[in-house]
């Protein structure tokens, strides 16, 4: 999970085991931008339509972005991300944010012929939100520790991990 300041109220986290890629979107193909945009920019765009999970935390840069976007332009939905394309592909949204490795599996998964959605990659996100093992606070410090212990000794480190 990301760290956020309103999982740790409830949660502990171990040492980082990923760092992601910059998030991205995952676009209609009809998009008017191709390869790559400001996220600042484009959510600020009046023409951007919003497809986003419910609860998910987009990192600290995109989550005040995204809050300051008026409420008509971005949909909260409670579905997982494969019926999110099905709503940018049905015209719901033209947009919804994901990882770029979530992103370019739901391409690879559509028949070329059939590929109706595209990555658009943002210039300013940075590659910073790293995931992390969340525990609740039930979860003794000592066993946090034997987790951290055994992310480090991990034969071939995560991405990001250290």
């Amino acid at each position: 999970w990301f760290r956020s300041p309103e999982r740790q109220a409830f949660s502990h986290f171990t040492m980082p085991i990923y760092r992601d890629l910059p998030m991205a979107g995952l676009v209609t193909a009809d998009f008017p931008l191709q390869g790559s945009a400001s996220a600042r920019e484009l959510l600020a765009e009046s023409k951007t339509k919003l497809i986003l999970k419910q609860g998910l935390v987009y990192g600290e840069y995109l989550d005040p972005l995204i809050g300051g976007m008026p409420a008509p332009q971005k949909m909260s939905v409670t579905d997982e991300a494969p019926s999110m394309v099905r709503m940018l592909r049905a015209g719901v949204g033209n947009i919804f944010i994901t990882t770029q490795e979530e992103a370019n599996l739901y391409i690879a998964q559509t028949e070329p012929q059939q590929r109706e959605i595209r990555l658009l990659k943002f210039t300013d996100v940075p590659a910073v939100d790293k995931r992390h093992i969340m525990c609740s606070h039930q979860v003794p410090q000592a066993v946090i520790d034997k987790l951290n212990i055994a992310i480090k000794a991990m034969p071939i480190a995560p991405p990001g991990a250290h």
